[in-house]
């Protein structure tokens, strides 16, 4: 059960979200998945217009862990806002409640 979520959000121009989830599958899936105390990882899109996005990005980890990850999480949110050329704005939240389920994958 996840105790701690990053949670990460930024505006994004709609034509970067390809940008983004190439982002997200080359450099931190690896990462994150085999760091110890991880619990997954949630990235939402809400459209606000045709032309941006608003981007959350909700990470899961056990309390324990979360402080060993927060070096890579750090390193690999400031490469990632360079290279898309945006701000974020990044919180640390205690979790109230994780209820586990069955989601089918896919995009």
């Amino acid at each position: 059960m996840a105790t701690f979520a990053r949670v990460l959000t930024f505006h994004l121009p709609s034509e970067q979200i390809t940008s983004l989830l190439e982002i997200f599958d080359e450099g931190l899936a690896p990462r994150y998945a085999g760091h110890p105390g991880f619990g997954g990882l949630l990235c939402l899109e809400l459209r606000e217009g045709s032309s941006r996005s608003q981007i959350y990005v909700v990470s899961l980890w056990d309390d324990t862990k979360i402080k060993d990850s927060n070096d890579i999480a750090d390193r690999w949110w400031d490469d990632a806002s360079e290279v898309l050329g945006i701000g974020i704005a990044r919180h640390r939240c205690r979790v109230l409640r994780d209820i586990p389920g069955h989601t089918p994958n896919g995009s």
